[in-house]
């Protein structure tokens, strides 16, 4: 996904409503996210594990 990031450095990307539970654990470390809206409301993670560890954002918003 960061190769899409440098391809498309201003985007909005929406999370929202999405069912991550089916994946047992979902991880963003050392994602690139762009400059532009990160919307993860109302998603679902389920009771897997989840990782955000140093993920970079240019100048977007992240939403929960």
């Amino acid at each position: 996904m960061n190769t899409w990031v440098e391809e498309n450095p201003v985007a909005d990307i929406y999370f929202s409503e999405a069912d991550f539970s089916k994946y047992g654990g979902v991880s963003f470390d050392g994602f690139h996210f762009p400059t532009g809206r990160e919307d993860f409301s109302e998603r679902v993670f389920g009771n897997g594990n989840v990782s955000f560890d140093s993920p970079t954002l240019k100048n977007g918003s992240l939403l929960f």
